[in-house]
């Protein structure tokens, strides 16, 4: 996906923006990594809905350079009802804008009431540092373990390695306390980051997902978006989509992509065919 840069405000921005006008919004917070983790999100609200990622362009994407790069865009005159979404990671970064004129509501994947400790640098670049045994721990310690190796591995694929002190910075900053505005936390059942038991102690609506980690929303793409859009504020939709009309139209990435590659070579075909019997036509006219 792209993601050219923009000027909003007096900030350079790695901007994503898709889909049509529409009465909810949604911005997908990197939280400290980056907004191509989100492509599943990306490429299905955009049917319906206008949607927005983001990455600071500045070398330095610390906490503050999040929040300030998330502070300008809210400033978009296009924004209002706006549902913020972010990992884990930004959760506490969205409560900081919960309260804010342009924001409806928010949704973070899983949530904690602080993080106390941080990686040591090398684990933290064994584990985000694209290497041979990156996929295999970023399975063992942010996915399920009946998920598809093959999930982390393109997972991994799409993640870029964050910076150590940028990522540090995201951390150090997170704090969730009890949410002020409508709030929905996606917790998954197997991740160890997300604190359960704190999580239903908020005043919040809550949505376990079972069989996922971490990183929920591209491991099971179709439950995440499915409890997403149970929860949109002021829907249109009388009735909520079920799962397998989700799973429909919310196939994996590599199944949209291949479905376009089979499209195209069944064109081509369609094309070889119709000149073969052309030719076949003309040489009966001779």
């Amino acid at each position: 996906m792209d993601f050219p840069i923009r000027q909003i405000g007096d900030k350079n921005i790695q901007f994503y923006e898709s889909g049509a006008d529409s009465d909810v919004q949604f911005v997908f917070i990197p939280g400290g990594l980056n907004p191509e983790i989100w492509r599943n999100q990306l490429r299905y609200f955009s049917k319906n809905y206008k949607v927005i990622s983001f990455q600071p362009a500045a070398s330095k994407r610390d906490y503050r350079e999040e929040k300030e790069c998330l502070e300008a865009i809210l400033k978009l005159d296009c924004l209002e009802n706006v549902v913020l979404v972010s990992t884990i990671f930004g959760g506490g970064l969205a409560q900081d804008f919960e309260e804010h004129d342009s924001v409806e509501a928010t949704v973070i994947s899983g949530a904690r009431e602080k993080f106390e400790t941080f990686l040591p640098r090398p684990l933290f670049n064994l584990s985000f540092k694209i290497g041979s045994l990156e996929p295999k721990l970023v399975k063992k310690y942010f996915f399920c373990d009946y998920t598809d190796y093959k999930v982390a591995k393109d997972f991994v694929k799409d993640l870029k390695s964050p910076n150590y002190r940028d990522f540090r910075s995201i951390l150090k900053n997170y704090s969730f306390t009890e949410p002020s505005n409508n709030c929905l936390i996606i917790h998954p059942e197997d991740d160890n980051l997300s604190d359960l038991e704190y999580v239903k102690s908020l005043n919040c609506s809550v949505s376990v997902l079972n069989c996922c980690g971490t990183f929920s929303f591209y491991e099971k793409p179709q439950e995440f978006n499915k409890a997403l859009l149970d929860f949109i504020p002021n829907r249109k939709e009388e009735k909520s989509l079920s799962l397998e009309e989700i799973k429909k139209s919310n196939k994996s990435l590599k199944d949209f992509e291949r479905n376009k590659i089979d499209k195209q070579r069944n064109k081509e075909k369609r094309q070889e065919k119709a000149k073969k019997l052309l030719k076949i036509k003309n040489s009966r006219k001779r």
